[in-house]
């Protein structure tokens, strides 16, 4: 029988199922329908994966084989999977096949793609007629992953990316209702495009005031409106009449309290406060700078008007009044003592995590937002999948990324491997509101060990043996919450901006000897002496006034001119991104 009448039978065969089933279809599945004979060609695509262990060839095509049982099935796609252990081989292993490819396209030898003509070549297998898959060269690249924002920019700037948005707003559509929109979105408007998809995981964390119920009642400060909206961080005004109470002898809690527990660093005690520094690479830092500014914790990004500014710190009353209170706590012993403290309960707690801390701290405290987990851009590009630029089909090829961030079997087929072999499922008998049990993975060897954060959707994972039954309840919840860092995709050279890369590290330098210095201070007095000398210091340094008020000159009529991005300013540069992005009028 000739390959174009088997093609015929098989279509009349499928004509007939659509045909049996179009009374019950509705017009989006009609939409569908089209969207699938679209692609309908059998394709191979090569897909990388970065494994914690080394896969043995056994096992790789035990895995892959289930893998194709789906992906023929559903989107007449056969996958070649490449394992490859280890950050260091993944990268060699995956640029030497970039090579390889560019090699062969240069000596003339480079592996054709036949355009699709709507036909499968068919063969005959165990004595079935089945689709025959094209057979893909080694060094075929379609879909692969990739982790941190330098390996991003690497592989987009040497055009290794395909850009994505024309299949997110079609057919690979159904990712964003998996994959939160803070990433999508960000990872779309930072770059110009979207050229990877971000891994759908948890989003910051919270910062949360606990106030213990028990000494909020003896202080008379218990609430039935649990209404503690003056209570704003840890140095605010009731907080600070709080903590004395408790530190006070005359209370006689100190058999029963502490004050203040954390687990937090100084300076990560001063809420909804971006400091403007750099590392040592002249990338923006989360370390404590003389540059800074507060925000509002409900801010959004790019609103109007919602910002950190930059600020000289020791020049605003707010910054001086907290870093003195926090002082005060200090030399008052009012945090955590490991000899007079470890039998007692803490009056005040200021923590960082997840929602899930409401099941650690929910009975004993008050729980009071300080600040909502953001976005930053460690985790934006921390865990994606690109398309290769020379896949054999940007189409087919995010129909499957999509399947991996949206579809649970699939995605964890690729993450554990197969039940009985690698893992088994178990019963927590914990059950959710719903009356379903929450079951568990446990793991039977290590012949397949992957990292989920490099495998797909986070939220869509199988929890692990030992870990939080209904973690993903809470971090559902916490994405619900979360925002996206005022300024993410800010960078100080934006635009091309010459900024000054010398007075950067010389602030960084005077902040962190600034810093140690106030550490140090161990009386009320030492701790005057050091701000009054510190808010002399940073008033006159140069390096400061200049990434804080640049001098542009003025024209022929006196008035002052438009800064043209050679000042070197941080303050100018932001201020540009600001305009920019709209978030201040020009």
């Amino acid at each position: 029988m000739s390959k174009k009448l088997i093609c015929l039978l098989l279509s009349l065969i499928l004509l007939l199922g659509v045909l049996s089933g179009c009374a019950e279809k509705t017009i989006e599945d009609a939409k569908e329908d089209k969207s699938d004979q679209a692609s309908a060609e059998a394709k191979t695509l090569a897909l990388y994966l970065m494994s914690e262990k080394e896969v043995s060839a056994e096992t790789e095509k035990m895995v892959e084989n289930a893998v194709n049982r789906i992906t023929e099935q559903k989107f007449k796609t056969r996958l070649d999977l490449h394992y490859i252990a280890g950050e260091e081989a993944y990268y060699k292993a995956l640029q030497a096949s970039f090579d390889a490819r560019a090699e062969a396209k240069a000596n003339g030898t480079l592996a054709v793609v036949e355009p699709d003509d709507g036909e499968d070549e068919m063969e005959m297998q165990d004595g079935v007629i089945r689709i025959k898959y094209p057979t893909i060269a080694d060094y075929q690249v379609d879909i692969f992953y990739l982790g941190g924002v330098d390996r991003f920019n690497e592989y987009k700037n040497a055009g290794m990316l395909s850009k994505l948005d024309e299949e997110l707003n079609s057919a690979s559509k159904e990712i964003r209702k998996y994959v939160p929109a803070q990433f999508l979105d960000n990872m779309k408007s930072v770059n110009g495009g979207t050229y990877a998809i971000p891994t759908g995981t948890v989003i910051g964390e919270y910062t949360y005031l606990l106030l213990n119920k028990d000494a909020l009642t003896a202080a008379s400060r218990l609430r039935t409106d649990n209404n503690y909206s003056s209570y704003t961080s840890l140095t605010c005004a009731d907080v600070k009449d709080f903590v004395e109470f408790v530190n006070d002898p005359n209370a006689k809690l100190e058999d029963t309290y502490y004050p203040i527990y954390t687990n937090l660093d100084e300076e990560e005690l001063l809420s909804n406060l971006q400091f403007w520094g750099v590392d040592e690479e002249g990338a923006l830092s989360e370390a404590f700078s003389v540059l800074g500014g507060y925000y509002n914790r409900d801010a959004e990004y790019k609103n109007t008007n919602t910002y950190a500014p930059i600020t000289n710190l020791f020049a605003n009353e707010q910054f001086v009044s907290e870093l003195t209170t926090l002082k005060e706590y200090r030399v008052n012993g009012c945090y955590y003592d490991e000899e007079t403290d470890k039998d007692k309960k803490f009056a005040v707690g200021y923590v960082k995590g997840g929602a899930e801390l409401a099941e650690i701290y929910g009975e004993d405290y008050v729980m009071v937002p300080v600040e909502y987990p953001r976005l930053e851009e460690e985790e934006l590009y921390r865990n994606m999948f690109g398309v290769c630029s020379y896949t054999t089909s940007v189409a087919r090829s995010m129909e499957i990324v999509t399947f991996l961030n949206t579809n649970e079997e699939f995605r964890n087929l690729i993450l554990f491997g197969l039940e009985g072999e690698h893992y088994q499922m178990i019963d927590t008998f914990v059950e959710n509101e719903y009356g379903e049990t929450y079951k568990q993975v446990k793991r039977l060897n290590e012949d397949y060990v992957m990292d989920a954060a490099k495998t797909g959707n986070m939220l869509i994972t199988y929890n692990t043996e030992g870990t939080l039954v209904t973690i993903k309840d809470y971090i559902i919840a916490q994405n619900q919450d979360a925002k996206v860092k005022l300024s993410l995709g800010f960078t100080p050279d934006y635009n091309g901006f010459a900024i000054d890369k010398e007075g950067l590290q010389e602030i960084r330098t005077l902040s962190d000897r600034l810093w140690e210095a106030y550490q140090k201070c161990d009386t009320m007095e030492s701790f005057n002496t050091f701000l009054a000398d510190a808010q002399q210091e940073v008033a006159e340094s140069v390096a400061v006034q200049k990434h804080l008020d640049a001098d542009h000159g003025t024209d022929d009529k006196g008035a002052e001119k438009a800064c043209d991005g050679k000042c070197g300013s941080l303050q100018c540069s932001y201020t540009a991104w600001l305009k920019a992005q709209k978030i201040i009028k020009k």
